[in-house]
């Protein structure tokens, strides 16, 4: 994990910040028009884009704000937990 120190309020105490890196597993569907994507381990962080890159640069910030909401309103981020795999159907 990255860190960082900071004294928020200038009081002398100096706070921790811990920044671990997640990874999601995301969903990225094309359309007739553009691309959509989601994460299932996030309801609600959905992202529309023109190509597959730039829907999947738009789900990144979406997670960021989804994630700093979360954090800001005190509530816990889950843990990724979704698996991907295939199934070859005959």
């Amino acid at each position: 994990p990255a860190g960082g120190l900071r004294d928020e309020a200038g009081d002398g105490v100096v706070y921790v910040e811990m920044v671990m890196a997640m990874r999601f597993a995301i969903i990225i569907e094309p359309s007739e028009r553009n691309y959509s994507a989601y994460v299932p381990n996030l309801p609600g962080c959905v992202a529309t884009g023109q190509t597959e890159s730039e829907v999947k640069q738009h789900l990144q910030a979406a997670i960021d704000l989804h994630l700093t909401g979360l954090q800001e309103d005190g509530l816990v981020i889950p843990a990724p937990s979704s698996l991907c795999d295939y199934l070859e159907v005959e």
